[in-house]
């Protein structure tokens, strides 16, 4: 059976002179060739979870896909609208897009920080060559993860440490090789988004704020520009929210969850008990 991967736009003005998407005559899109597997077939959805939110329920409940990209301006809140129905294993992308008002700052922020439990891998800016791509590599076999640090703080260390602790309680089994593995999941916490690619390799990351630019327990907003600016500069890096090392492991773990039950089962049982916490708040209480 195929694989299916949505590809999907919160509004028609996203997806003008998107690369890496062709349209011919009819409003008839496809994909370019290079960015399309033969054992995947590939579906567009352009609707807004704000404005037509029941047409973003039909397509979420299209099929079980096994991949999305969520593309959407301002606060992207369509990655929400998929993220909250998805299946454990399904592989999340979300496509930051460019607005008037921030530049896109405001949807590339949304779309990388998520709750604990809940990650969402986000690339650059418009980049839907760099989303496919990455949700092509993460629907094959992996079964182990490889971490790595690269920086001049003790911050890199501490954030791979908390994804080391996460895969370690998700039953996923990791390493810390002295180089890139390409059959494995790689991961990499990072301070410096400036310095060159390690690799052409597709690479799961999450960026911290160097100890230089904090003042006073207080964040300087250098680090912001920085940021962006390493985002969009990699092509294969994936960013899953700033100096969450939990929550890079987690998605590396569901990743290794389409092929691994008792992943799954435990991804299952984590997400269980982050909900036990609400019990007490089921009911709307008059003040």
């Amino acid at each position: 059976m195929p694989k299916k991967v949505l590809i999907a736009f919160g509004s028609p003005s996203d997806i003008k002179n998107m690369s890496g998407l062709q349209e011919s005559e009819g409003k008839i899109y496809s994909l370019s060739t290079e960015l399309t597997l033969p054992d995947t077939e590939y579906y567009l959805s352009v609707a807004s979870a704000h404005r037509t939110p029941d047409i973003v329920e039909q397509h979420r409940d299209y099929c079980n896909w096994d991949g999305i990209v969520a593309g959407a301006g301002m606060c992207n809140a369509l990655k929400d609208a998929y993220l909250s129905h998805a299946d454990i294993a399904m592989v999340l992308v979300a496509l930051p897009m460019d607005d008037k008002t921030t530049r896109g700052v405001s949807s590339m922020l949304s779309s990388s920080e998520t709750p604990p439990g809940y990650p969402i891998g986000m690339v650059g800016l418009g980049n839907l060559p760099a989303a496919v791509r990455f949700v092509n590599y993460a629907l094959q076999p992996h079964k182990k993860v490889s971490l790595h640090t690269r920086g001049t703080t003790v911050e890199p260390d501490k954030a791979m440490d908390d994804a080391a602790k996460m895969l370690k309680r998700l039953g996923v089994e990791y390493q810390f090789p002295t180089q890139i593995e390409p059959d494995t999941l790689n991961l990499l916490a990072y301070d410096n988004p400036l310095t060159p690619s390690i690799t052409d390799v597709p690479i799961i990351c999450t960026y911290n704020m160097p100890v230089e630019l904090r003042r006073d327990g207080r964040f300087d907003l250098a680090w912001l520009g920085l940021y962006l600016d390493g985002v969009n500069k990699h092509d294969n890096y994936v960013h899953v929210g700033v100096a969450n090392g939990g929550n890079l492991g987690f998605y590396a773990a569901k990743i290794v969850a389409r092929h691994d039950l008792d992943v799954r089962g435990r991804i299952a049982d984590l997400i269980v008990g982050g909900r036990e916490k609400y019990n007490d708040f089921r009911a709307v209480r008059q003040l």
